[in-house]
């Protein structure tokens, strides 16, 4: 998952685009020639007529700008919003015929029927609006969502694993301590890969679920090297090594402090 600065970046570029899709949108369809036709001398619809090449030319480009512009942003509403997939994808082509999709209406498929040159650009302001809305709310959520995925982990061990740890330490037990706070970082782990759909083996420990969470380009290199400092520690904790006592104390402490912090 990419990080929330670049995510705001490219919905921020996104909106710079969209705001020239509306510009020009709102051009060619008050400039675009029409029609009306009559039968027995009775008014029955109104009809596009062929464009002059000026308008050729915005419609060209207005219709390249928008096809790039709908589809960077439904890959992000996909990923982070697919509740709103659907409502997305439905103002881009409407195949129900219940409203006019957007491509519909730049590409002048969409029937101008009785509306006068404003209500036919505001039926298109109003359609890309609903999916500007909806990419624009996408940052909310992702925000939502990476507060609960923290609750979720906080819930987990904070109470438990990591305040005995804590616990022992104090107490003297630097080593036990230490194990557990690796139990608590394991955990963490774990629910990491749970909520980033990134696959580990059930016995997998801190230094394979860091480098799965890696390889899924879930974490970056510094963190990587992070989890695998912690989790040396751990093994300090675990296993007899040539290191002393005071050492070893400052070790855990540090342990213990930054899995605490991975919480908050």
């Amino acid at each position: 998952m990419i990080s929330k600065e670049i995510l705001e970046k490219k919905i921020s570029e996104l909106e710079e685009l969209a705001k020239k899709i509306e510009d020009n949108g709102k051009r060619l369809l008050q400039e675009a020639p029409r029609h009306d036709s009559y039968v027995s001398g009775v008014r029955y619809g109104t009809h596009w007529d062929p464009l002059p090449e000026n308008l050729i030319l915005i419609q060209k480009e207005l219709t390249r700008d928008y096809q790039k512009w709908y589809n960077a942003a439904f890959q992000i509403v996909k990923e982070f919003l697919s509740e709103k997939e659907l409502e997305f994808k439905a103002y881009y082509e409407d195949r129900n015929r219940t409203h006019d999709g957007v491509i519909e209406q730049i590409q002048l498929k969409c029937s101008p029927c009785s509306l006068d040159s404003r209500g036919i650009v505001e039926r298109f302001i109003k359609s890309l609006e609903i999916q500007r809305s909806i990419l624009l709310s996408v940052p909310f959520v992702a925000d939502i969502k990476e507060m609960n995925m923290r609750k979720i982990i906080a819930a987990d061990f904070i109470g438990s694993e990591l305040d005995e740890a804590d616990y022992l330490y104090r107490n003297g037990f630097e080593r036990c301590g230490g194990v557990i706070a690796g139990v608590a970082l394991e955990r963490h782990l774990k629910t990491l890969c749970d909520i980033k759909d990134v696959k580990y083996k059930h016995d997998d420990t801190i230094e394979p679920l860091a480098l799965a969470l890696y390889n899924q380009k879930k974490i970056d290199v510094t963190e990587l090297h992070q989890f695998e400092h912690l989790g040396s520690i751990r093994n300090d904790c675990a296993h007899p090594k040539d290191i002393s006592e005071e050492a070893l104390r400052g070790r855990v402490k540090e342990l213990i402090e930054k899995v605490k912090k991975m919480s908050l």
